[in-house]
């Protein structure tokens, strides 16, 4: 394949000596805006080879906007910034199986990551070779369609439990809660779906002993209609105490 992409480089070069200027007697930014305009409004990838290697990238990648065509985007000689053009044509036109087709991992990466994001799909997030952006779109995602199922396959321990403590207090999904590795957090989450609920039994489910106390005693008080602070994520409360 790269033989087949270094022959394509080795042609744009001759058809850059051998394409006549467009734009004659304009330099510089003016030839450069000129020329895309040009290209762009005809549709002739070829006028792009008027310009540098550079301007000639912005061009193509023009052209394929414009026209929906990868063939400009197979004419750009820099493999990185044509793997970027076809990632354009395929965030305008395509689908999100299509990323897969991008060599390089950060402009494939950004493609699974738009689609997840424009569907609110976490599970497309799960293609993102990054570990860091794949936590990222993760927790985004399933935040967003108070989801704790999306947060458990985030890698880093810390932000997978801070996505399941809030997404399973929205739904009042009690194993999600007890799926957060921070003993004191995974209480937390029990004590405020079981205060919400006015159900004590719940607190049954906290491990420890000082935390089941604290829930009875935080449920007892929203029973009797007693204003007494829940505990978050946030607050100075620890278990430990």
């Amino acid at each position: 394949m790269r033989a087949s992409f270094l022959i394509l480089i080795a042609a744009a070069l001759l058809l850059a000596a051998c394409t006549p200027n467009p734009c004659p007697g304009k330099e510089g930014s003016e030839l450069s805006l000129c020329v895309i305009d040009q290209a762009t409004a005809t549709g002739d990838a070829a006028l792009c080879n008027a310009l540098d290697a550079q301007q000639r990238t912005w061009c193509l990648t023009e052209v394929a906007n414009a026209t929906g065509d990868p063939a400009a985007c197979v004419r750009i000689t820099d493999e990185r910034s044509a793997d970027y053009c076809r990632s354009d044509l395929i965030l305008a036109n395509g689908a999100a199986d299509d990323c897969a087709g991008l060599d390089y991992s950060e402009a494939r990466d950004g493609c699974y990551a738009t689609f997840a994001d424009r569907q609110s799909d976490w599970n497309l997030c799960q293609d993102i070779d990054s570990q860091n952006h794949q936590d990222s779109c993760l927790d985004t995602l399933s935040r967003r369609a108070k989801d704790p199922q999306g947060c458990l396959p985030i890698a880093e321990a810390e932000r997978r439990d801070a996505c399941l403590f809030v997404t399973s207090i929205y739904t009042s999904d009690m194993e999600s809660c007890l799926a957060i590795g921070n003993e004191t957090y995974a209480a937390f989450c029990v004590i405020n779906i079981a205060a919400n609920q006015g159900d004590l039994g719940l607190c049954d489910r906290i491990p420890d002993a000082q935390g089941r106390t604290i829930c009875v005693e935080i449920v007892t008080k929203a029973l009797q209609n007693e204003t007494l602070p829940l505990p978050s994520q946030a607050d100075e409360f620890s278990l430990a105490q």
